[in-house]
């Protein structure tokens, strides 16, 4: 369920929306057809808005070169998958996503530049397709479907409006925020195109073979935002995956260190890493036992939380519980990030397959 400050902004947002339509249909259409059944209808017009604003952004990041991943609009949600674009259940029927990546750093900026703009540029097109006609219509006889051309023009500017503040909630930038962001072109900018890249590669590229530039930009800013937790998140799996624990091990505490104190950026997961870190490679039980306390305060994901377990249980000694508990965390682990998802399982699979020490 979407946070209480989200169902208030939203809520608000809606009821100046269906008052100014209202307004309209009682100035412009006859008493006798005026229905207070309509304002189910006003979900529909406000979903038709946000596809449009989405669709725009879609289109924008594939004219300029990038790749989709997902798309999330009202009811409507399609996600990338290794079979290729499926139909998901939508989380959010409130809010609409658009996850357009760029393939490679060069020329990253531009790209989302064009991305980002499309969204605002699609309402405001829409708008002008709807309220002028709409306008037109009604002036013309044909009042209720000039009315109800009119409620998706306003719909549309509402959403256009919302989009294009600059705001940053819970770590995620609005349309406004990220064209003030990449116009500037400096290097929070170049930051949040790398990681945007990282996304990309780590669908179906294990953590060793991603971009080094990427990476670097990704991780060269240190202003406790969500993109500096994210950067330094992935600068730990690719120094991992490299076979280099020991510089990785200040980049997990950095994003491990952001999500702890900022709950709101959503990524507990990082704590659980942290404490399979503590545990596995740094060998500090009582540090990991904290951070898996932690990741689990804060909701991790299963499979998480058990390779974690599981190599506190190895540190500790309990060779047999720490073979279990990695076989039922094997059992559990999908593929959240596949990228990521293929050095996770090799860690997980190493635990599962330990042998006590008399054994070996």
């Amino acid at each position: 369920m979407p946070p209480l400050s989200q169902l208030v902004r939203w809520g608000c947002a809606g009821g100046l929306a269906g008052a100014a339509v209202t307004l309209i249909a009682l100035r412009a259409l006859p008493s006798q057809v005026v229905s207070p059944w309509w304002i189910l209808a006003f979900p529909v017009l406000y979903w038709i808005a946000l596809a449009v604003h989405e669709l725009g952004h879609v289109a924008a990041g594939l004219a300029a070169g990038a790749r989709l991943y997902g798309l999330s609009a009202g009811p409507l949600c399609i996600r990338r998958t290794y079979a290729g674009l499926r139909f998901a259940r939508p989380e959010n029927w409130f809010e609409g996503v658009a996850s357009v990546r760029p393939l490679q750093l060069s020329g990253a900026r531009r790209r989302m530049l064009s991305m980002v703009a499309g969204g605002p540029a699609a309402s405001l097109g829409l708008a002008a397709l709807c309220l002028a006609p709409g306008a037109e219509l009604i002036r013309s006889g044909a009042a209720l479907a000039g009315f109800w051309l009119l409620a998706l023009g306003l719909f549309s500017v509402l959403v256009a409006c919302h989009s294009l503040v600059p705001a940053v909630r819970h770590g995620v930038r609005s349309d406004g925020s990220l064209l003030k962001l990449l116009w500037s072109d400096g290097p929070e900018s170049r930051r949040w195109c790398a990681i945007l890249v990282l996304m990309a590669e780590e669908f179906d590229r294990r953590p060793s073979t991603w971009s080094g530039d990427a990476v670097a930009a990704a991780a060269a800013l240190d202003d406790a935002t969500l993109d500096d937790a994210q950067g330094c998140a992935f600068a730990y799996y690719f120094k991992m995956d490299c076979g280099c624990p020991e510089e990785a091990g200040p980049c997990i505490d950095r994003a491990a260190s952001l999500q702890r104190d900022h709950p709101s950026y959503g990524w507990p997961n990082l704590l659980a890493e942290l404490a399979w870190y503590e545990g596995a490679v740094r060998h500090r039980l009582a540090h990991g036992r904290t951070a898996s306390l932690q990741a689990i305060d804060q909701g991790a994901d299963l499979p998480f939380l058990l390779r974690a377990e599981a190599a506190l249980l190895r540190l500790a000694g309990d060779i047999e519980r720490s073979r279990a508990t990695a076989v039922t965390g094997l059992a559990a682990q999908r593929s959240f990030v596949p990228g990521i998802d293929r050095w996770s399982r090799e860690q997980i699979m190493a635990l599962a397959l330990a042998r006590p020490a008399e054994e070996e």
